[in-house]
């Protein structure tokens, strides 16, 4: 396997109770891969960890990017200067915490409760998504300089691209609380794509989508790993688009990865099967 993303002996807890307990698994590179189990799993917990909202109590997380291999947890526990980050960036990590420094390094997210910004268009909803990216400054604004120029053109014909693959183009200047749910779901995942990651991390996408939308999201999602060379890592309850897009399945149950593999693995594990059925294994 070339692995993206590597998780070594995670743990976590919270006042005492065991929230993650020695996990330890690889997403394949280039492919989409589920996190699924039972609610309590530690699914969400995981997501938190791998994407910076949560320091672990131990372990590691490697991020194997384009350009170098970056471990996430040494990165939110940073002195006054990582060998990953700039000095800028070392002290928001370790002031103000560290999901939008792991964005930096190529991770981006959506949550399981949308969180666009309702009240700014779709297309200001994708440009303030590439703030980071923007080279520019007050200076540059102010007297309209051509890298300050470029740079807000690249900015405009990413969003444009990403309207365009999610099929959002005739609603670019509609405000982001006028879209249907669905169409939100989608705009959330353009906006996460907007800062060019390399691992993609969505967190139930086809939560409170009906049946003709879940379809419809199962075909861009392919098309999306396909074409983009981009990794996925979703957690997801509905089974059915699980099997269908992924090639690769990692189960928790009480904090624990209990089985990794194929979807037609995944079916046939007694463990699993145990843990969704609620029967006894072994």
């Amino acid at each position: 396997m070339n692995p993206i993303l590597r998780v070594e002996n995670l743990s976590i807890e919270f006042g005492g109770i065991v929230a993650l307990n020695q996990v330890n698994f690889q997403i394949p590179r280039n492919q989409i891969s589920a996190l699924i189990g039972p609610n309590g799993a530690g699914k969400t917990t995981l997501f938190n960890c791998v994407t910076g909202f949560y320091r672990p109590r131990e372990g590691k997380i490697f991020l194997h990017g384009a350009r170098q291999t970056s471990e996430l947890c040494g990165l939110l526990n940073p002195g006054w200067l990582s060998r990953d980050l700039g000095l800028l960036q070392s002290l928001q990590a370790r002031f103000f915490g560290g999901s939008h420094v792991l964005n930096h390094l190529g991770v981006a997210r959506t949550f399981q409760n949308i969180r666009l910004f309702q009240q700014m268009s779709v297309m200001e909803n994708l440009l303030v998504a590439q703030h980071t990216k923007l080279k520019g400054n007050l200076f540059s604004g102010l007297f309209n300089t051509q890298a300050y120029v470029n740079s807000e053109r690249t900015a405009l014909e990413i969003a444009r691209y990403w309207l365009d693959f999610f099929e959002l183009s005739p609603y670019l200047n509609k405000l982001a609380a006028e879209l249907s749910y669905g169409q939100q779901r989608r705009l959330e995942i353009a906006r996460a794509l907007c800062t060019r990651p390399q691992l993609l991390c969505l967190d139930e996408p086809a939560a409170g989508l009906n049946p003709q939308e879940t379809a419809e999201l199962s075909r861009l999602l392919q098309r999306l790993c396909a074409q983009s060379q981009l990794s996925i890592l979703l957690i997801e309850h509905d089974m059915r688009l699980v099997m269908e897009i992924s090639q690769h399945i990692i189960v928790l149950d009480h904090g624990e990865v209990i089985a990794i593999g194929t979807p037609a693995q995944i079916q046939q594990h007694p463990q699993v099967l145990a843990a969704y059925l609620g029967t006894e294994y072994g």
